[in-house]
Parts: structure tokens; sequence; C-alpha cells
């Protein structure tokens, strides 16, 4: 069989229908071309992100496997390394990776004190939870940090731009009532059968899709980025999920600050004074526009009485030990209302993340994003990867404004989102405590010596 080919075919002399297929053909091949010429790493990188996207029960299974291959591959390399002697190299490897990480010391503390709380407060199945989706999470996010070049952070970026078109679309034909949602809690299908897991991977994959827009130079391509972004705030509207847009909002002028978009940063100034200014003068009905914008405004109040009561169970439960936590998915157990015994978590990553890994869990996470807000900062305006910094900058920022009302730290997603997302940075950020700042790249991102 011959080999297939990018190239588009001629079709010239053939009939319509021929020529139709022809037409077709050469985007087909082009894609089949260009997933052969994919190195394997990355077509892993890719279906690892396609089961954290997938469902909150595939996340962990991609984060398993994603550990299970670092260990084959530590195993290999330190064989063949070490001249017959594999342990000693593994050791060694291990140890070098782990004393250039940013995340090992934060995240190892945030696991211990997960670990330590389930074994006090005799809680087996937290322990088992914290073996089966935080461990393999934070082992993977160490991995990614030793083992990516600057390029396979480059495509972790891009193949989450690629998976929003998709995702967007998707969510078009679950909203359009062809496979209506699964009535709430069920998170039994996934990401499509609950609108608020829906708006969270939405709300991440957006900004990676707006720092792609500076990189795309073809018409073609940055045409198809903006509508995949288009269709993706357009479906993140119609998910009805109030944190999600605030969330994406918020994620949105990080983004365009890093980036000086003085331009779109004015008209969002003005569109908002201009809203406040009609909202002055023709209050009432200004108001009954707003209200059917808002989505599901009527629930508002039943929802905030909804998140005050769970809030008042975990803090209860917090104050009677502030420091060690009760361990992962505990939630429910400090739940004193039959009403709400439905509900698994405290509908805040941040109270959530207090009572479950304790305040030392909690002050683990916080150093944590405050040491890469930080390191981004400092190195922003030096560095030619600066689209991507404010990528990643907007996607911690989306994840952690939407965890202040609804997504816990251990949604399973979520972490896998956070801790891929910081290990993509620390490697665009360069080796950790160089000194002079950051390295200078060139357009490709190679070091400039």
């Amino acid at each position: 069989m011959p080999a297939l080919s990018a190239r588009r075919p001629d079709t010239t002399g053939t009939p319509e229908r021929s020529r139709l297929a022809a037409r077709l053909r050469g985007p087909l091949d082009w894609v089949v071309t260009a997933q052969r010429a994919m190195p394997a790493r990355h077509k892993g990188l890719l279906a690892v992100l396609v089961l954290i996207f997938l469902s909150p029960y595939t996340a962990p299974v991609a984060m398993l496997a994603v550990v299970l291959y670092a260990v084959v591959r530590t195993v290999r390399t330190a064989r063949a390394d070490s001249g017959g002697k594999p342990f000693r190299g593994m050791v060694r490897r291990v140890s070098d990776g782990l004393g250039a990480s940013r995340i090992f010391l934060p995240g190892a503390v945030l696991l211990v004190s997960a670990i330590a709380g389930a074994i006090v407060y005799d809680n087996p199945k937290s322990l088992l939870a914290t073996f089966a989706v935080l461990l393999p999470a934070f082992l993977a996010a160490l991995w990614y940090e030793h083992a990516w070049t600057r390029d396979d952070a480059l495509h972790f970026s891009h193949y989450t731009s690629l998976l929003l078109l998709p995702i967007a679309l998707i969510a078009v034909v679950r909203l359009a009532g062809v496979f209506p949602y699964v009535p709430y809690p069920s998170r039994a299908t996934g990401t499509f059968g609950n609108p608020n897991i829906l708006a969270m991977v939405l709300e991440a994959l957006i900004p990676m899709a707006m720092a792609m827009t500076y990189h795309v130079w073809s018409k073609p391509g940055k045409a198809l980025l903006l509508f995949a972004i288009t269709v993706g705030w357009i479906m993140l509207y119609f998910t009805g999920s109030r944190s999600g847009m605030m969330a994406g909002l918020a994620a949105a002028m990080v983004f365009f600050l890093f980036m000086s978009e003085r331009r779109l940063l004015s008209v969002a100034i003005g569109l908002t004074a201009l809203g406040l200014i009609i909202l002055s003068i023709w209050p009432e009905d200004a108001l009954a526009m707003l209200k059917t914008l808002i989505p599901r405004l009527n629930t508002i109040t039943k929802e905030i009485t909804s998140r005050l009561a769970l809030w008042k169970f975990a803090w209860t439960e917090i104050l009677k030990d502030p420091v060690l936590g009760r361990g992962l998915f505990s939630f429910s157990r400090y739940i004193t209302n039959p009403h709400y015994a439905d509900r698994i978590h405290a509908h805040s990553l941040y109270i959530g993340l207090w009572l479950e890994t304790g305040g030392i869990g909690l002050a683990a996470f916080v150093f944590l994003i405050v040491r890469f807000v930080g390191s981004v900062v400092r190195t922003f305006r030096g560095s030619p990867l600066r689209p991507y910094l404010a990528g990643g900058l907007a996607v911690l920022t989306t994840l952690l404004v939407h965890g202040v009302t609804d997504m816990p730290l251990m949604s399973t997603q979520e972490l896998a989102l956070i801790l891929l997302t910081l290990s993509a940075l620390s490697v665009a950020l360069g080796p950790k405590g160089l000194r002079g700042g950051p390295p200078r790249l060139d357009s490709e991102g190679r070091r400039i010596v």
C-alpha cells in the first residue's frame, strides 16, 4: 500500500463526486501524517489530557498510567547509565530530580498531612483515596517537571488548545438536548454529565487557546482557534455555572493584564462603566435585563443558604483541630443535617482542603501557588514564552476562583490540571536556583549561550 501523503491530490478532470472525495482525502491524509510524525511521548500526553478531561473517574487512571511509565523509564535509564547497578543509578537520578523540583517540598507536606489525618482519625477510606488519587497526581507532576523539555511544556499548551473545539462542540450537542444532562448530583457520565464539571473544563481550556493565538500565524489556523474560543465562551455561559463564568472572566482579566492588552482591558472597563451608567439612569429596566442574563437567578438564595450550611459543617469540625486534617473525601462524615446527607464535598476548595488535609496541608498548597505566581511575575518580562506563562497563570486563576464556591481540590480533574499546569510552568521558568535571572531563549525556546 502506498504511503499516505499530506499533499493535496490533483483533481483536474475528475468527475464531481470523485473531485469532492479527493478534496476530503487531503485533510484526512494530513491528519494521518501528522499523527504518524507525532513523537510517542506527545501521543501519550494527548491521551493523558483526554482522560483528564473525560471524567473525574478517568483522571486518576491517567495519573496512575503516567506514574507507571515514569517508573519503567527511570529503571531502564538507571540500568543503562549505572554500569549494571540500576538501584544506585535510580536513587541518584531521583534525588537529583527532587532537589531541582519546585513542586516536591510543598507537595510532599500536603501528601503527608493527608495521610497523617486519615490515620489519626481512623479513616481507612480516606487513606486509600490518598494513595489512589493524590499520590499518583503528585508523582505524575514530579515526573513531568523532571522529564519535560520546554518543547514538551509548549505541547501541553498546544494539545489543551486542540481539545477545546471538540469538547465545546460536544457541549453544544448536549445542551441542545440530544443527550440531556444526568440530574444532579450524579457524575456517572463524566464531564458531559454535569454542567459544573463541564464549566470547569471549558474555563481551563480557554486560556491556553488564548495563549496560542499569539503564535498561530496562518489565517485559517487563527480563525479556527478564535472560533473554538468563541464557542467555548458561549458554551461556558450556557452551562449555567455562575462560579464558572466568574472564574472564566477573572482568568481573562489576568491573561490580558499580563499580556498588556490595554485595548481589550479598556474595552472591558468601558463596558463596565457603561453598564453602571445605564443601571443608574434606568435602574428598573437594567435590573430586569440583568435578571434575564444571570443563569438560574431564582435559585441563588437557596444555593447561598446551602453553601453556608455546608461551610458551617466543615468549620465546626475544623475548629476542633485546625492543624490536622480528617483525610480526603471525609466531609460527608461531618454533616449533621440529613437534608444535606448526599453532599460529598464542602463546595469550597479552601475550606474542604483545610478540613481534609488540615491547616498544614492548606498552608502547603497556598505556599505552592504563591511560589509559582511569584516566579512567573519575576521572570515574565524577560521570557519569550510570555503568552504561555500568562496562559498558565490564567488557568490557575480560573481553577482557584471557581474553587471559592464550588470545585474542591480533590475533584481529581482539578487536582490533575493544577499540578500539570504547575509542571509546565516550572519547565517554562527554567532551572530552579539559576543565578543571574532566567535564561535567555531564542524564538524556539533554546537557550542562548
